[in-house]
């Protein structure tokens, strides 16, 4: 099914299926990458990401986000958010200074430096600025959103590439993974 959504900009859908995981959970990660979304001046850069688990009993043991590659001509005008229905996350508030970027950014609640403390282009393991573990529990189907807040005039970027880490326990069911595009482009054959 493929369908297009204007409030956002490209989402994955995935339904998770397999006997239930061994004690201390299974890690699934899932990667948005190829994307191109633009972080609008002074406005918004989305990307989602559906998981279902359809006829399921699961449980979060613990989400980590990591941003691939965010490209952007002042990282400190930035604010990034994780969202779950009702749970919202702030995962980085305003920390840079000018290009300086997000290569390979893992956001982890269990990391030792704080994401503020960081230096750029912030490539390593931080402690998010709002924990993650807000997400931990009992698991409903839905999406994930990653935005990106511009919050300043004068400066641009791209949302490039970014993964979802979810270690879950008691999950079984069918397994489908259905790619939903909310805009399209013609890319040169691979």
């Amino acid at each position: 099914v493929i369908c297009t959504y204007t409030a956002q900009a490209t989402g994955l859908a995935a339904v998770f299926s397999g006997p239930p995981p061994p004690p201390g959970g299974l890690q699934w990660t899932l990667c948005r990458n190829g994307l191109n979304v633009p972080i609008i001046d002074n406005g918004w850069g989305r990307d989602s990401v559906l998981v279902n688990f359809s006829n399921l009993t699961c449980y979060i043991l613990d989400v980590n986000v990591r941003i691939d590659t965010v490209i952007h001509t002042w990282d400190s005008d930035l604010r990034f958010y994780l969202q779950k229905n009702t749970t919202s996350a702030l995962l980085i508030n305003n920390v840079g200074g000018s290009g300086d970027n997000f290569i390979r950014t893992i956001l982890n609640d269990s990391a030792t430096i704080p994401i503020a403390s960081g230096t750029a282009p912030f490539t390593g393991t931080y402690i998010p600025s709002n924990p993650l573990s807000a997400f931990n529990g009992p698991y409903n189907s839905g999406y994930w959103k990653l935005s990106i807040s511009d919050t300043a005039n004068g400066d641009t970027g791209f949302l490039k590439s970014w993964c979802l880490v979810i270690t879950f326990t008691s999950c079984s069911g069918i397994q489908q993974t259905i790619e939903i595009p909310n805009h399209y482009f013609l890319n040169q054959n691979y």
